[in-house]
């Protein structure tokens, strides 16, 4: 019977969200929500599985039916259909353990104890978590625990999956499997997604909100990715990539198939010149790491020797659990229990009063909802300026760059992931840091704001300020980074400057820009190292 909305329309708090919605999803599509970072996709998917009013309150006008039930007045009905995972795992938990958590999900629908733990073990295999059967929640990584999510809901086989960026927190080779997963089961979903490049194939249908949260756009996926006239922040890598070759004839077509982009680059491979390596200037140590190792339970992290140079952005990919987050908070002086030794500007970390620290170190968290204490967005601006030589005209200019002047009236809990997540940046910038700890920035933003946080940690960099950046996102490292770090199981780490190709070596990753370049290079070893979009697009513009 598939999903029918009517004229849906929400407020909260007064403010509007989602205005006059309506579309029909046959039994058997699956439909993308795409739109900028606060447009009100996470509000939408609230909406259509009831979690609006029932959860979170909220005035709704309109009519939703999924076969033919009403999500928000046949609850017991519609959970049964259902299985829904949210931006933040930690918000589905209600236990401890893993296996726990898992059986949590199954029992009250009358399932014997046998066919639970059968259940628990091939859901876990099937997320790439077998063996985390008694591991305590807490202890996993933030990867970890969204694979921790989707297995609670697959246990349960639902008919229907309400996928609100199930991949934000997860390593590429965790992306892989999960969009593989997507592609084996048969369960029908509604997603909001970013990374949209592995999905193409299993769209039906693409609903595209706009910043005032009403439909700009709903029908089939190719009425928004096949044409370079339509906004670029919503398409596919690949379809990007062909439009930068196209306007500049290196390709006759507009197409995301990496053999036809690959072959037309060979075709034209003369027309590539190496860029000219960047030669960096020797700006003095930030922070130095000689030898050093940290341990809980069974894990043991071995990071070894690292250096933080001032005035330069060093980025930490890794895969989920291998310890990018550890190593933060141990640079926080969060863990102590550390050995070797661990430099801040010039003095042993063990020996700077955490005043003197804090003062000149910040952090911003992978959950931004732990930085803010306040009921607004203005009072929590308000207090950072307090504890800052930030004045009133600077701050006003980076709440702009931000994109966050119409929030400030409004709770810091209440606005998008997006919102949260800029707002957690922006009041370190605001705080007059030395060095900014930053986890996950991009996470829970668009891609159009991605490349606007991008551009802005820039103009932090401008100022001097040293940043440590642990993401997932190699557009992100790529395009920011002046050191980039790849980090192995058990916190080995291998340091490239940016620009080195032999970190495509060391990179486990399923990107598509990155395996065309890969293989470009394998056949002509002078090419450029373009590993993103955005630095296709500045070459082609710039050299073609």
């Amino acid at each position: 019977m598939g999903i029918n909305v009517c004229n849906i329309s929400l407020q909260i708090d007064g403010k509007k969200i989602l205005n006059n919605i309506s579309f029909s999803v046959d039994e058997g599509e699956n439909m993308l929500i795409l739109g900028p970072s606060g447009a009100g996709k996470t509000s939408l998917i609230n909406v259509l599985t009831g979690i609006i009013p029932n959860n979170i309150p909220g005035k709704i006008e309109g009519e939703i039916e999924i076969d033919g039930i009403s999500p928000e007045n046949q609850r017991e009905e519609f959970i049964q259909r259902a299985g829904i995972i949210f931006q933040n795992p930690d918000d589905m938990f209600a236990t401890l353990k893993v296996e726990d958590e898992i059986a949590f999900s199954l029992e009250r629908r009358d399932i014997s104890f046998a066919k639970i733990k059968e259940k628990i073990k091939s859901v876990l295999e099937e997320m790439h978590l077998a063996g985390f059967e008694s591991r305590e929640i807490a202890t996993l990584s933030g990867g970890e625990k969204q694979k921790l999510a989707v297995a609670c809901v697959e246990a349960t086989e639902p008919k229907y999956l309400f996928l609100d960026e199930p991949t934000a927190l997860l390593d590429p080779i965790s992306t892989a499997h999960f969009f593989s997963f997507l592609h084996a089961t048969n369960r029908q979903f509604v997603i909001v997604e970013h990374k949209i490049d592995r999905i193409t194939d299993l769209i039906s249908k693409v609903l595209l909100i706009n910043e005032n949260g009403e439909m700009e756009y709903f029908g089939e996926p190719r009425g928004v990715f096949e044409s370079c006239k339509e906004s670029r922040y919503y398409k596919p890598k690949l379809i990007n990539l062909s439009c930068a070759l196209n306007r500049k004839g290196i390709i006759d077509e507009i197409t995301d198939d990496r053999e036809k982009i690959a072959n037309a680059v060979n075709e034209n491979v003369s027309k590539f010149q190496k860029k000219e390596t960047t030669h960096y200037k020797e700006s003095g140590i930030m922070a130095e790491i000689e030898e050093l190792k940290f341990s809980y339970g069974d894990k043991l992290f071995q990071y070894g020797n690292y250096i933080i140079y001032k005035g330069k952005i060093h980025v930490i990919l890794g895969n989920n659990g291998v310890g990018k987050t550890t190593l933060l908070n141990i640079i926080a002086d969060f863990e102590k229990q550390y050995s070797g030794k661990i430099k801040l500007f010039g003095s042993e970390l063990r020996k700077i009063k955490r005043d003197v620290l804090y003062k000149n170190i910040g952090y911003v968290f992978q959950n931004p909802e732990t930085m803010f204490f306040h009921d607004t967005v203005k009072e929590e601006i308000e207090y950072m300026k307090m504890h800052s030589d930030t004045d009133k005209g600077e701050t006003e200019k980076w709440i702009k760059i931000f994109h966050l002047e119409k929030t400030l009236a409004l709770s810091p809990f209440n606005i998008s992931t997006g919102e949260k997540r800029r707002l957690s940046i922006l009041l370190m910038v605001l705080g007059g840091k030395k060095l900014i700890l930053i986890d996950e920035p991009t996470f829970g933003q668009d891609y159009e704001t991605k490349i606007k946080t991008v551009e802005l940690l820039k103009k932090v960099r401008e100022k001097g300020i040293s940043m440590i950046i642990v993401t997932h996102d190699t557009d992100v490292a790529f395009d920011i980074g002046d050191f980039i770090s790849v980090m192995k199981t058990g916190g080995q780490m291998e340091t490239f400057r940016a620009g080195d190709k032999n970190i495509l070596t060391a990179l486990e990753t399923s990107d598509p820009v990155i395996e065309i370049t890969e293989a470009i290079i394998g056949q002509h070893e002078d090419f450029p190292l373009l590993l993103t979009v955005e630095q296709w697009e500045e070459y082609c513009e710039n050299y073609l």
